[in-house]
């Protein structure tokens, strides 16, 4: 077998790289060309939700009602005097105005009444929550006939009575306000209908207080306690 010479091995590898070469070329033009492939496309939904809860909730603004101390001045009559106490009914605060509508006055004592009485705020209760309720109810721990015991007279009582006035446009509850008394009991008393939530200039209602007390009462001190209480 004859001996191949050097420069026929370098034409060799020379063509085997050319070759080979080419083969690529050929098989990377021939990958280029492919076609019909195509990406795979999918779609999911999602869902969001909301939900608002109902709070229910009340606030009592003036939460203490000190009448003061003093006597019955009974020389203005030959009959009975009473010295009547009212507690303030013009409220404009706390975002609540009482102003128009019914008014029921700046309150104070009477004069018949003599010594440091004192002329508190009247109670109100507001709807602070997002919820009308069915109705809002006034209880006491002795009502009219705890605070005539401790007062008591020869003659004519003394009462504890109260009265409801609404804000703004008098639609706060159904059928609450009048410019009557009425007589504070241990209760439940239902002082508001269908308390409204909304909206915000009319969802409160004050209770304006009065207590009247006789010339010849004894000498005593007197408090009770007030519940108010909302019911969805």
């Amino acid at each position: 077998m004859s001996e191949i010479s050097n420069k026929t091995l370098v034409g060799l590898l020379v063509v085997a790289i050319v070759i080979s070469l080419a083969g690529t070329f050929i098989s990377l033009n021939k990958l280029g060309s492919i076609t019909g492939f195509q990406a795979n496309v999918t779609s999911q939904q999602g869902q969001t939700s909301a939900q608002i809860l109902g709070t229910a909730q009340i606030t009592l603004y003036n939460t203490s009602m000190n009448f003061g101390a003093g006597q019955v001045n009974g020389t203005y009559s030959i009959g009975h005097d009473f010295c009547y106490l009212y507690s303030n009914g013009n409220i404009n605060s706390a975002g609540n105005n009482f102003a128009d509508g019914t008014d029921f006055g700046a309150g104070g004592a009477s004069s018949e009444c003599v010594g440091s009485w004192l002329t508190p705020w009247s109670f109100v209760i507001e709807n602070t929550g997002n919820t009308q309720f069915t109705n809002v109810t006034l209880g006491t721990g002795g009502g009219q006939s705890a605070f005539q015991s401790n007062f008591s007279s020869q003659v004519t009582n003394g009462t504890w009575q109260y009265r409801v006035e609404e804000e703004t446009s008098d639609t706060t509850c159904s059928a609450a306000e009048s410019t009557a008394w009425s007589t504070v009991t241990t209760g439940p008393l239902n002082i508001c209908g269908s308390f409204k939530a909304t909206p915000a200039a009319d969802d409160a209602f004050m209770v304006q207080m009065n207590i009247t007390l006789p010339e010849d009462a004894s000498p005593a001190s007197w408090s009770d306690t007030v519940t108010f209480t909302a019911n969805v």
